[in-house]
């Protein structure tokens, strides 16, 4: 998958962000008298949370390797596509499902009580690694709109390039979740309202280019062919 949808991603999704993990980065210590530290607190949060990000998509960019060398990444996307389809159009919960998992709700609960600590600790002298840890755990998280860039950073060929697919959703994801640290009391449910629909409208886009692309149908930047080459392959 090219890697400038991962930003077109992380930004048209990131309003979800603000709705899962907004009441987090409200949360942390931002003094009206003191902007540069406002701005250091804001940024190490969302560093940290990019950070996860990165280590996930090199995580399954491990997978995506391994699908790219028998060639079944085209099958991949389309699957992918039509799964992501199927969650737009019929309004699906992605994370109300998947935190209903036991292994998965442990886990979530192991994590909310980790953030909980490091929020009590972010106002203490050690607030820039408490408050760099919060946005480690939080990337953590269950979320639907990470997991569907997750599955991007799985088709990628590489290791690095997934790695690379999910740095760059995080900073798709950055304007959002960086100004929300300071206005975010501001986003009414109405506004909300409207990004919610914008988001949808452009997941069921991305939904429909995974799908583009798994058919290889020679289309530049969208579709582009592959060509097996014995064990190599070749995109045009």
């Amino acid at each position: 998958m090219i890697l400038w949808t991962a930003f077109m991603l992380g930004l048209a999704g990131s309003v979800h962000c603000v709705g899962m993990c907004g009441a987090i980065a409200v949360s942390l210590p931002y003094p009206t008298n003191n902007r540069w530290f406002a701005v250091q607190n804001a940024g190490l949060y969302n560093l940290g949370r990019i950070s996860t990000y990165t280590l996930l998509g090199a995580i399954l960019g491990v997978i995506g390797q391994g699908l790219h060398f028998i060639g079944l990444q085209q099958i991949f996307s389309i699957v992918l596509g039509v799964l992501l389809l199927l969650v737009v159009l019929f309004s699906i919960n992605v994370e109300y499902h998947i935190i209903k998992m036991p292994f998965i709700n442990r886990n979530y609960l192991f994590l909310k009580s980790k953030l909980g600590a490091l929020l009590s600790k972010s106002n203490q002298y050690n607030q820039k690694a408490s408050t760099f840890g919060i946005g480690v755990l939080n990337g953590f998280l269950p979320c639907g709109l990470v997991y569907m860039a997750l599955a991007g950073a799985i088709s990628q060929p590489t290791v690095w390039q997934g790695a690379a697919y999910m740095a760059i959703f995080g900073a798709g994801t950055f304007p959002l979740m960086f100004a929300t640290a300071f206005f975010g009391r501001f986003v009414t449910g109405k506004w909300r309202k409207y990004f919610n629909a914008y988001a949808r409208f452009a997941l069921f886009a991305f939904a429909i280019l995974f799908i583009l692309r798994g058919m290889n149908l020679g289309i530049p930047y969208i579709s582009p062919q592959v060509l097996d080459v014995g064990k190599e392959v070749i995109c045009h």
